[in-house]
Parts: structure tokens; sequence; C-alpha cells
């Protein structure tokens, strides 16, 4: 009836019929493959080791055990357990208590209440003068500073030359508004 469809051979059928008789059901067992050497003995001997000496590093207890490294980790993450290394540190002695407390109380301000925003620019072989911006510069700031101050002092200084400029921003967030972007393309 279909002559081009792959025909089963005889050890399809004798496997099928084998398989009905062992499981009852058409589907191969589905744990078919390398057999775990997990087991919940071996867990539990990870786990009291774990217990009995919480310095343990991951690789001594694989080693320990026979088990492998990433089981080992996959044991104790299952447990919400981590390895904990102790690391020994410089001792704390009674003289540098003075000399902690005095760079704990040191300056307390690191120049947060100081900012400046300027603009400059480089075109070809001149530096355009720097101009001070507004402390909280935003799109409508920057906007207003590019059509008031900035565009009318270019007028005097390039206005030959105001169609080989570009302007390269750097992606602030003042620079990205699209009534900023829109009027940089229309100059």
């Amino acid at each position: 009836m279909y002559p081009n469809r792959v025909q089963p051979n005889r050890q399809t059928f004798n496997n099928i019929f084998s398989r009905l008789g062992d499981t009852g059901q058409f589907k191969p067992k589905s744990d078919v493959g390398r057999p775990k050497i997990l087991t919940v003995d071996r867990e539990d001997d990870i786990l009291v080791r774990v217990a009995n000496n919480p310095e343990l590093s991951n690789r001594r207890l694989s080693a320990m055990t026979g088990v492998s490294n990433s089981s080992v980790f996959r044991i104790l993450k299952k447990e919400n357990l981590r390895l904990y290394q102790f690391t020994p540190v410089q001792n704390v002695l009674p003289r540098d208590y003075p000399l902690r407390l005095n760079f704990a109380q040191g300056e307390s301000h690191f120049q947060h209440e100081f900012n400046i925003n300027v603009w400059c620019g480089i075109f070809k072989n001149m530096f355009l003068d720097p101009y001070e911006l507004p402390a909280n510069l935003n799109g409508n700031s920057y906007l207003e500073f590019l059509q008031t101050t900035l565009f009318d002092n270019l007028e005097e200084l390039l206005h030959n030359r105001r169609r080989d400029m570009w302007f390269m921003q750097d992606g602030a967030p003042p620079h990205y508004p699209l009534i900023v972007r829109n009027y940089l393309d229309q100059q």
C-alpha cells in the first residue's frame, strides 16, 4: 500500500512483544542510560561530613567521598548550603583602634556638593570657548542653551564653516530628547 515507507524488521516486533510482556507498555523505559552512582546514602554521607567539618572544600569532599565535584556542589545547593573557607587576615591590635577611628571619622563629604556642566567644542584646529551650563541640566535647558547661547556665538565665529560642522553628543540624558535631536538635525 505504501511502497516508499520503511518497513519495520522482525527484531522491532520482537522488542515490542518483549517490552509488552515485561512492562505492559509500548514505550521504552525513560531512565535508560548511565546508572546513577549518587544514592541517598552517599548524599547523607556528604551532608554529615559538611555538618561535622563546615570548612571542608568542595574538592576535598569530592575526593573523600568518590563523588564528582559537580555532584557535591549540586547536593549542597539543593540543601541551601554554601561552603565556607576561612581566610585569615591581619590581627587588629588595641593600638590600631585610634588609627581606625580616625580613618572612619575622616572626611564625611567628598565633593557631592560641587558639580559643574561645561560645554566646549573643537572645530578643525580651533578650540571653541567653554560655556557653563545650568547645574540641573535637562533636555529643555540644553535646547535653550543651543538656541540662545551657542548658535548665536557660532554665527559670529564660524558663519561660513557651519555646514562642515558635526555635533557629537555622548548620549547623556539631556542630549537625547527628540526636541534636541530634531533641532540639531535642522541646523
